[in-house]
């Protein structure tokens, strides 16, 4: 892990005789791979890649090895999750206006209610969370103290954040 939002994935591939190139896929709950980036063999066998990724999501990686003659095999696939006590988190928090709202592995229906520190409803907002970050662009509002809360199925959160 780089950040809370970032991880580093790296490999060391000992042997790279006869290898053309690398591809890296990921997938996210329902195991279809994509494609992330496809990495050349290079003289160092160590290789890595910085992944954009959100929490309480299972991710899952692999690698896809092939030859020459076009022949493929597939590392074994690991599995990374970062773990947030939170319901969701605000990012990034300060801000400009403009945030991204991970709901932290949640899928279903929420509802978002924006206030300002006086309580005053400014912006209510549902939204149906798969594993996507949901975006909010709120620079319409000025700078200062704002509170996000998130009704869903398991609960209610709430979360301060700040508009610089």
């Amino acid at each position: 892990m780089i950040t809370d939002r970032q991880v580093k994935l790296e490999w060391d591939i000992a042997e790279q005789h006869n290898i053309n190139q690398y591809e890296l896929q990921k997938a996210t709950g329902n195991s279809v791979f994509k494609k992330l980036s496809k990495i050349p063999v290079s003289t160092d066998s160590l290789y890595s890649y910085i992944d954009n990724i959100q929490p309480g999501i299972m991710y899952q990686y692999r690698l896809v090895i092939t030859d020459h003659a076009g022949g493929k095999c597939y590392s074994a696939i690991r599995n990374v999750k970062l773990n947030d006590n939170k319901a969701f988190t605000i990012y990034p928090n300060p801000s400009t206006g403009k945030i991204l709202i991970s709901m932290n592995g949640y899928i279903g229906k929420a509802n978002f209610i924006i206030s300002n520190s006086k309580g005053q409803v400014l912006l209510e907002k549902e939204i149906f969370s798969l594993y996507n970050a949901q975006a909010l662009d709120l620079t319409a509002l000025p700078k200062g103290i704002y509170f996000l809360k998130a009704a869903t199925s398991k609960g209610i959160s709430v979360q301060k954040f700040l508009i610089q």
